[in-house]
């Protein structure tokens, strides 16, 4: 679902800033969801979107959107945990990680019973 394109900066709509070298695919992905919601002129990877002005309602659509782009299982929780682009991404990435686990241990279990 996310996708790293190159480099090379993107405009998005409400003028967050996004792309260019250093970003990864699921911090881009978390500037769009956020580009889709927010109207702010620009919105740095270590900016606090509550302090940016963010409601719960952008709250809400901002999680809708990544669970669109990223999981549809993605919890509600991690924008709070952690309300920068950075750290949201951060937290999406351990939550992936977790999911990837997850799954190949239940992999794994089946292979041990023998259904596999």
């Amino acid at each position: 679902m996310i996708h790293n394109e190159d480099a090379a900066s993107h405009d998005l709509p409400g003028g967050v800033e996004t792309a260019g070298p250093g970003k990864s695919a699921i911090e881009e992905t978390v500037l769009a969801a956020l580009a889709s919601v927010l109207e702010a002129d620009a919105v740095g990877l270590n900016e606090n979107l509550f302090d940016l002005g963010a409601n719960s309602a952008q709250v809400a659509a901002i999680v809708r959107n990544l669970r669109e782009s990223v999981h549809p299982d993605l919890p509600l929780r991690l924008l709070f945990m952690a309300p920068t682009v950075a750290g949201m991404a951060h937290e999406i990435e351990l939550f992936l990680w977790s999911q990837r686990t997850l799954v190949a241990d239940m992999a794994e279990g089946e292979r041990e019973d023998g259904e596999i």
